[in-house]
């Protein structure tokens, strides 16, 4: 997954959500749009995901693509160094 310190939501990844065999949410669906402008529509999943061994769990939407995103909502509670220059990252 990716970390993105721009995105406000954690998306998981659509086919990941259906080879866990999820319960994806077919009422509530929500339209986001990312940094160009593009707009799509999620499905919601409740999951259970841990992180650098913490557990974050509630409802995430999902994503149409080959990875997922970890977001704010997860990585402000984690206290991490990011390197841009050299493209790494540490947890402090």
């Amino acid at each position: 997954m990716l970390l993105d310190t721009g995105s406000d939501a954690t998306l998981i990844q659509h086919f990941v959500a259906e080879k866990l065999r999820l319960n994806l949410s077919t009422s509530r669906i929500y339209e986001t749009e990312s940094f160009n402008g593009a707009v799509s529509y999620s499905s919601v999943v409740r999951v259970k995901m841990i992180f650098l061994e913490k557990n974050f769990q509630g409802d995430f939407l999902t994503i149409a693509q080959d990875y997922g995103i970890i977001g704010r909502n997860i990585l402000n509670f984690l206290n991490l160094q990011f390197d841009g220059n050299k493209l790494r990252w540490k947890i402090l």
